[in-house]
């Protein structure tokens, strides 16, 4: 806020000494918004001698007066993914704490690394500190940086707010996450649930949506009927892993094969398969 005469740069200066019976002009002026927090603040208008929403307050200064502006607006204070892994399934949730300053018409829009995006509603009856939050899905939900905005309006729709914008991490776990996981006959590449008797192989494959931290070993052990099978097995290699078992000079033995993946001694998927 800034004032004519001069001498008020409000939230610096916010008094003025002057004549009595100037006119004195104030002037609202925007500022760049507060970064951390994360807030959004609009000039809702003027209290005491004036008593309006125009950006300008003008009056006669007789005696000591009083003028008071009022802004309104939001304030994020923490958002975050707050979710555990389990052999690449997620569990757990997106929370967000906020505030307004009065009542209000908000809306959250949170985009994923692929351009999707989920929107949310965050309107809220009066002043107060809030939260929001929606459990993480267990499929295509990957780990990466997501984009969230709020935006809206505070006080009525007279009032929107700048938008309010920030990057959320949603971390993967150390031994990465695998996005897809099937077996296909060995030599192939389409997903089967089971192998015929005469099958000779089975290749086990696995996509990373995220990959284990660097320098993690990555390991891949088959069993059949829960006992590891000890055949020729090929060794994983990341970012898509593939592993293929079977038998020299004949066919795998009838049974359930499962296919373990690993990475710094973490079980991150498994898949399995019927031969017979």
């Amino acid at each position: 806020m800034t004032s004519s005469p001069g001498g008020i740069s409000c939230p610096t200066a916010c008094t003025l000494t002057t004549a009595q019976g100037v006119t004195v002009t104030l002037t609202e002026v925007p500022g760049p918004q507060p970064a951390s927090p994360l807030e959004s603040w609009v000039f809702h208008g003027w209290e005491n001698v004036c008593k309006n929403t125009n950006p300008t307050c003008a009056f006669k200064l007789n005696s000591d007066t009083t003028v008071r502006a009022v802004w309104v607006g939001a304030a994020v204070t923490r958002a975050s993914f707050d979710v555990k892994w389990t052999r690449s399934v997620p569990k757990g949730a997106f929370n967000l704490a906020y505030s307004v300053s009065s009542s209000a018409a908000l809306t959250g829009t949170l985009t994923f690394p692929t351009g999707k995006a989920q929107t949310f509603d965050l309107s809220r009856p009066a002043a107060g500190a809030y939260t929001y939050s929606f459990p993480i899905p267990k499929k295509s939900f990957y780990p990466g940086t997501y984009g969230l905005k709020i935006s809206g309006n505070v006080a009525g729709p007279k009032f929107p707010i700048p938008p309010i914008s920030t990057p959320v991490v949603f971390q993967a776990p150390k031994e990465g996450v695998v996005a897809k996981a099937w077996i296909s006959a060995f030599g192939g590449s389409a997903p089967v649930a089971q192998l015929p008797a005469t099958a000779v192989g089975a290749t086990a494959h696995f996509v990373f949506a995220a990959n284990p931290y660097r320098g993690s070993k990555v390991t891949v052990t088959w069993f059949r009927e829960g006992k590891r099978f000890f055949g020729p097995v090929g060794k994983p290699r990341t970012k898509n892993v593939t592993s293929f078992v079977g038998v020299k000079g004949g066919h795998l033995p009838a049974g359930f094969y499962t296919c373990v993946l690993k990475a710094r001694g973490i079980v991150v998927k498994q898949v399995g398969v019927e031969v017979g």
